[in-house]
């Protein structure tokens, strides 16, 4: 989801009077009492293994849970939060938005980090889960198939 698309969910959230929520793919949602400490915009700048240089935007929200329960983000003090980065940052690019979180806030792990979640909206907010991958699997020989391989689930049988 792009921040324009995030916006304007905001506002129709905010309009029909509901309360912000935030679920990962597996049915856990961000306790209601969040905070989003940080709004901006990150700017990487890499090089892929196959020697491409490439740029990536993002608009990036960071979202921390306290002890302070009573705490509740409406989605109109949300889009002032974000109204208020647009000025302080310059106008911020209409990218792709990226969630980060504390891991230990969204169930039990035994060595809790910062998750980066993509965003959607379906019903709700949804966390949808990032994954690393290859971008230059011609360069790197690795071959791209079109359908599921079958598992091979014993030696021998591949």
């Amino acid at each position: 989801m792009i921040l324009s698309e995030f916006k304007h969910k905001l506002s129709c959230i905010n309009e029909l009077n509901q309360s912000l929520k935030f679920t990962l793919s597996d049915g856990t949602v961000l306790p209601e009492h969040f905070h989003v400490t940080e709004v901006g915009t990150k700017w990487k700048h890499f090089i892929d293994c196959g020697g491409q240089l490439r740029d990536e935007k993002t608009v990036s929200f960071q979202m921390w849970t306290a002890d302070d329960v009573k705490h509740r983000l409406s989605p109109e003090r949300l889009l002032s939060i974000i109204d208020i980065a647009e000025h302080a940052l310059g106008r911020m690019e209409d990218c792709e938005i990226e969630v980060e979180c504390q891991t230990s806030l969204l169930g039990p792990t035994k060595w809790p980090s910062i998750g980066i979640y993509g965003l959607i909206f379906d019903d709700g907010f949804q966390l949808t889960m990032k994954h690393t991958d290859c971008l230059a699997k011609d360069k790197c020989g690795i071959t791209v198939l079109d359908e599921p391989t079958s598992c091979c689930c014993s030696p021998g049988d591949c």
